[in-house]
């Protein structure tokens, strides 16, 4: 039997007690709930904000280093505490855009790292390798020792000691460009959640459009630039001999007007020097 002390006297709890404290424990849930749903629309007003400001971003340049570094320092620390893209260039080499949050040691070591091809399906690593998503909430020492593919590659992910991790790769028209990986650091005790995960597939999905887009700005600039280049050589190549033609259809006019030449002849002089004209203009 539960008993309340009052004193020196003890009694039973009567059922007004428990109607009571039922009415104070619903309250006590409600208050929690109410809690909790505000903490997660916080959250997700949060997230909308960093689709927001991304988009912003993404918009602002055809750089696409510039933009995609960006990119990642708007999504840190709501999505993660460090992390990179990788991103497959023109040449066909990964480039590595890596960014830490507040974190100078961490930085250092992510410049370190290098994109390294995995083909892990299990435990997907890397979504530029495998053209899929990896979503790996809970990571701990076993994890590491696990997935890694060398001695130094253990050392190094222990070094950047991290517990939550998100792989999503940048796909464009059934392309893959490169990819997005994110990190939760170990002691923030912070880790992912599916709507973290939903929410880098798609800024991958509108950087992957940004990067494909300077990409084709590049790639036009260039191609502009070559003909040019092209345009001034020829053009400097045909207006040597030209100069030169011109110069003794000149010396021919003159020569048919000392010797009172036919106006015929000299008509056709006339014509002839039209034609060069016309080439030097093309």
């Amino acid at each position: 039997t539960i008993t309340a002390s009052r004193g020196p006297k003890e009694r039973p709890y009567s059922l007004e007690d428990q109607v009571l404290l039922q009415d104070l424990a619903d309250r006590a849930g409600l208050a929690i709930a109410n809690a909790r749903q505000h903490e997660e629309l916080g959250q997700e007003r949060t997230r909308l904000d960093v689709l927001a400001d991304a988009s912003k971003v993404l918009a602002t340049s055809l750089d696409y280093e510039t933009t995609l570094r960006n990119v990642i320092a708007l999504a840190l620390p709501t999505l993660g505490d460090f992390g990179f893209f990788d991103v497959v260039e023109s040449s066909g080499e990964v480039r590595r855009l890596a960014r830490a949050h507040a974190d100078p040691v961490r930085q250092g070591l992510l410049d370190q790292t290098r994109w390294v091809r995995s083909e892990r399906k299990d435990k997907i690593l890397c979504g530029l390798s495998s053209g899929a998503s990896g979503f790996h909430p809970r990571i701990d020492d076993a994890w590491l020792r696990d997935v890694a593919v060398s001695p130094e590659h253990l050392a190094l992910m222990q070094k950047l000691a991290f517990c939550s991790m998100i792989t999503v790769p940048l796909t464009y028209h059934g392309t893959i460009l490169g990819s997005l990986t994110l990190f939760f650091a170990a002691g923030s005790d912070r880790h992912h959640t599916e709507a973290d995960h939903r929410l880098a597939e798609e800024l991958a999905r509108r950087a992957a459009a940004a990067v494909e887009n300077a990409r084709l700005f590049k790639e036009s600039s260039e191609a502009v630039a070559l003909r040019d280049d092209f345009l001034s050589i020829a053009g400097h190549e045909l207006n040597t001999p030209l100069a030169a033609l011109q110069i003794q259809i000149q010396s021919l006019k003159r020569q048919a007007q000392k010797e009172d030449e036919t106006s015929r002849f000299s008509e056709r002089l006339g014509k002839t020097e039209g034609y060069i004209a016309r080439l030097e203009t093309l």
